[in-house]
């Protein structure tokens, strides 16, 4: 029990940090390499809609997965 809670913490994390980046337009995320193609694709604020998408569902969506679990 005490892996899984690391392991959420550390995708809550994740998911905070990908939110932040988001509200924030911070510049390191979107020169990643990862991410270049995708600004190039779609454009940098539908990136960081996704971005921020992202973020919410790594954030809420282990602990829904972990409370909703019998």
């Amino acid at each position: 029990m005490d892996q899984a809670i690391v392991m959420l913490v550390f995708i809550s994390g994740l998911g905070v940090l990908a939110l932040l980046g988001a509200i924030y337009d911070w510049e390191w995320m979107y020169r990643a390499r990862g991410s270049r193609l995708l600004v190039r694709l779609i454009g940098r604020p539908a990136t960081r809609v996704l971005n921020g998408i992202a973020g919410v569902i790594f954030l809420v969506g282990p602990w829904l997965f972990v409370l909703t679990r019998p």
